[in-house]
C-alpha cells in the first residue's frame, strides 16, 4: 500500500495566501523524485548536504557488500561485513554523479554508527566518522573535493579515550565546526571550560565537546560545554548532540540534560530544570532530560547564552537551525505539555499513559525558536496529535524565515497525526492494523510566523523514517531516510526496489501551486 498525502495547513486568508503564493518558498511541496538506494543488507541514511549548484550529498551506512559502484570497493572490503560509510553526490535532477567509500566506522550500542557531512561556501565537502578500532579512538575528519570526491586532507581529534562526532557544520568564513562526545580528560582544547572528571563511583562519563578546525584541518579553538552529559551502561540512554553556525559565524549547540544546575546565563529562557523523576539509577531518582541550547561566539567559544527547554517529562532535541537573524530553532521530540505557544500549529500534546522512564504525560514532535538573544520563546508548536507519536529528526532554515523539518509520525491508527483543516487533508483509505509497525515520513514548512504550514507525507506500509533535511537556494528540498517497505513510493527513481531488509531513501521535493493530492 502507497501513501503520499500533501496538505497546505495554510491559516491565513485568501487574500494573504494569494499573495504568498506567489512567492516559492510558500507554495506546497509535492516530490519531484524518489529512490531507494541500498544493497542485500541493511543500509541507512546517516546525513545530507546542499551546494549552491542544488546538487546533493547523501552519506550512507551499509552493511550490504554489493552497495555503491564496485569499482570504489576494494575486493577485501567486498567480503567484509562490517559497516561503511559511502557519500554519493547527486545532482539536481537526481543523476549520481560518484560515490565514495570510507573505512569501516564503529557501530553506536553495537547497531548503528554514527557519520555527518556538510559543504562550505567554497565547495568543499567534509565528512566526519569514529574509524576501528574502537574504544580509545579519535574521531577522523575527511576533506573532498566536491568535483570528484577524491580525498584533498583527513585529519583525526580525540584525547587518550574515546570521541564521538555527532554532526559538523560548515563556517561561513571558512572551516569547519565539530560536535560530538568525549571520555578523554586530556582533550586537546583552547577555549574555556575543560572536560572535567565525574563524581567518585560513577561509571564513565561523556562530556560534548564543540571543536572549530581551519579548512586544512588545523584546529583554532575547542572546549567542552558545560550542563551535557551522560553516563554509559545502567541502561542509560546516549545524549543528543547537534549544531548549527550562523551567518556571521557564532555557534549554535542543542543536546539533553538530566543536569539540573546547568549553567544557564542570565535573562535565559528557562532558568531552571524543568524537574520530573524519568526512573531510577544509581539507587536513586532520575532527574527526567531537558533539552539544553548554547550559543558560542565563534571566536573563542566564549558562552553568549545558554538556556533550558522543557518540562516534567523526558524531552530530547534532535536538531538545531539558525536563521539570518541569528534566531535558533530546536526540533525534536517532547514528554512535557504546556510548551505551545499562542496561536501556534498546534497547542495540545497529545496524552499518554506515564512512563518509568519518560514520565511522560504526552508524546510529540516539538519545534520552536528562541529569540536572538535567548530570551524568550518566540514561537513553539506541537507536531502529531495520534496517540503514536511524531518525532522531527532535523530541521533548516531557508530564505525569507521559512523553516524546513522532517520527522516520522507513527501510522498505527492510519492517521497522519497532524491537524486537519477541512477541505484540505486527506486520510489514507487503507489505514494499517494496529499489530503493524508503520512509520511515515513526514516534511513540513513552516511560515515565519510560526502560525502556518504546509506538510506532506510519504511511506509505504512498514517502518519509514527519515535522518535529514537540507534546502537549496532555489527552494528544492532534499530529505534522506531509509526504508523497510518494498511499497515506497517512487519517482523516476535511480533503484526501483527494496534490495534488502533496509534501504536508504532520497527524496527531493519542490514547490507548486497545486492543491492536496494524494499519490495513487
Amino acid at each position: 500500500m502507497k501513501r503520499l498525502l500533501v496538505a497546505a495547513g495554510l491559516l491565513l486568508s485568501f487574500a494573504a495566501l494569494e499573495r504568498l503564493a506567489a512567492q516559492t518558498f510558500s507554495m506546497p511541496l509535492i516530490p519531484q523524485y524518489s529512490t531507494f538506494i541500498g544493497g542485500s543488507s541493511t543500509d541507512r541514511a546517516l546525513d545530507i548536504a546542499v551546494d549552491r549548484s542544488g546538487a546533493a550529498y547523501l552519506l550512507v551506512a551499509t552493511l550490504s557488500r554489493d552497495f555503491g559502484d564496485p569499482r570504489n570497493l576494494p575486493p577485501q572490503e567486498a567480503q567484509t561485513p562490517e559497516w561503511r560509510i559511502f557519500l554519493l553526490k547527486v545532482d539536481a535532477s537526481g543523476v549520481v554523479l560518484y560515490s565514495r567509500v570510507f573505512e569501516d566506522v564503529v557501530p553506536v550500542n553495537a547497531t548503528f554508527p554514527l557519520g555527518a557531512v556538510a559543504v562550505d561556501a567554497a565547495g568543499a565537502v567534509y565528512v566526519a566518522a569514529t574509524p576501528t578500532p574502537a574504544p580509545d579512538t579519535d574521531a577522523r575528519i575527511w576533506k573532498l573535493d566536491a568535483a570528484s570526491g577524491a580525498v584533498v586532507h583527513t585529519w583525526e581529534f580525540g584525547g587518550s579515550d574515546e570521541e564521538r562526532i555527532e554532526a559538523i557544520a560548515a563556517d561561513p568564513a571558512g572551516g569547519l565546526v565539530a560536535v560530538g562526545h568525549t571520555r578523554s580528560l586530556d582533550l586537546p582544547l583552547g577555549g574555556p571550560g575543560g572536560c572535567t572528571r565525574q563524581e567518585p563511583g560513577r561509571l564513565p562519563e561523556f562530556r560534548t565537546f564543540v571543536a572549530r578546525f581551519t579548512a586544512d584541518g588545523a584546529l583554532v579553538v575547542a572546549r567542552c560545554v558545560p550542563g551535557y552529559s551522560w553516563a554509559e551502561g545502567a541502561g542509560a540512554l546516549p545524549a543528543s548532540a547537534a549544531v548549527a553556525v550562523g551567518s556571521v559565524g557564532d555557534i549554535y549547540v542543542v543536546g539533553d540534560t538530566q543536569d539540573t544546575n546547568a549553567p544557564v546565563t542570565a535573562g535565559a529562557f528557562q532558568s531552571t530544570h524543568g524537574g520530573g523523576n524519568c526512573g531510577l539509577r544509581f539507587g536513586g531518582p532520575q532527574p527526567c532530560r531537558d533539552m539544553f541550547v548554547t550559543k558560542l561566539a565563534r571566536r573563542d567559544l566564549q558562552t553568549v547564552y545558554a538556556t533550558y527547554v522543557g518540562g516534567d517529562g523526558w524531552d530530547s532535541p534532535q536538531a538545531v537551525a539558525v536563521d539570518s537573524g541569528g534566531r535558533a530553532y530546536v526540533a525534536g521530540r517532547m514528554n512535557s505539555p504546556g510548551f505551545a505557544t499562542p496561536g501556534a500549529i498546534q497547542q495540545e500534546c497529545h496524552p499518554r499513559p506515564p512512563q518509568l522512564f519518560f514520565n511522560g504525560r504526552c508524546s510529540t514532535g516539538f519545534v520552536g525558536r528562541l529569540s536572538a538573544a535567548g530570551t524568550g520563546l518566540e514561537f513553539a508548536t506541537y507536531i502529531g496529535q495520534s496517540d503514536a507519536s511524531a518525532m522531527v529528526s532535523a530541521l533548516s532554515t531557508a530564505a525569507e524565515g521559512w523553516v524546513y523539518l522532517t520527522g516520522e509520525v507513527n501510522m498505527r491508527e492510519g492517521l497522519s497525526g497532524f491537524p486537519e483543516e477541512p477541505g484540505r487533508y486527506a486520510k489514507p483509505r487503507n489505514p494499517v492494523t494496529a499489530g503493524d509497525r508503520s512509520t511515515e515520513i513526514f516534511v513540513a514548512r513552516i511560515a515565519p510566523s510560526g502560525t502556518s504550514y504546509n506538510v506532506m507525507t510519504m511511506g509505504g506500509t512498514r517502518a519509514d523514517s527519515p535522518a535529514a533535511i537540507a534546502v537549496t537556494t532555489a527552494g528544492m528540498v532534499w530529505v534522506a531516510g531509509s526504508s523497510q517497505s518494498s511499497d515506497f513510493p517512487l519517482i523516476n527513481p535511480r533503484q526501483a526496489s527494496l534490495a534488502g531488509a533496509s534501504d536508504a531513501v532520497l527524496i527531493q521535493l519542490g514547490p507548486d501551486r497545486a492543491p492536496a493530492r494524494r499519490w495513487p
